[in-house]
């Protein structure tokens, strides 16, 4: 019986399948879009959106970030969101989470077309 374990280097996975996208997308007519929403300040999620762009602009997507501060209005997200739900060169629309605290997620997160949650 073979018991020893296999180390894999996540990394280089990862390296390899943004390489096999950034292929994909470059044979397309019409590159694709993520538009990123981010509220408030927290810095654990705009450091989870800056990777998001940096993979995006590595693999050719197009990178729309939406930031808006943490005592905006619940509506303006979601008028940002049904916005981008109807523009067609955002083709998936990511809220980053957690929202600040005064916010219904729910809510803001059922306003995206379901064929544009990239969650």
């Amino acid at each position: 019986m073979n018991t020893s374990a296999k180390i894999i280097d996540g990394k280089v996975i990862a390296t390899r399948i943004k390489d096999r996208i950034q292929q994909q997308v470059k044979k397309m007519d019409k590159k694709p879009g993520l538009a990123a929403i981010l509220v408030g300040d927290d810095k654990a999620s705009a450091q989870y959106v800056k990777l998001k762009k940096k993979a995006c602009e590595y693999t050719g997507i197009n990178f729309h970030r939406y930031s808006f501060e943490g005592d905006c209005g619940q509506q303006e997200i979601i008028e940002a969101i049904k916005f981008l739900n109807e523009d067609p060169d955002v083709d998936g629309i990511l809220v980053q989470l957690p929202l600040p605290a005064k916010y219904n997620e729910d809510k803001i997160i059922t306003a995206i077309d379901p064929k544009k949650d990239v969650d």
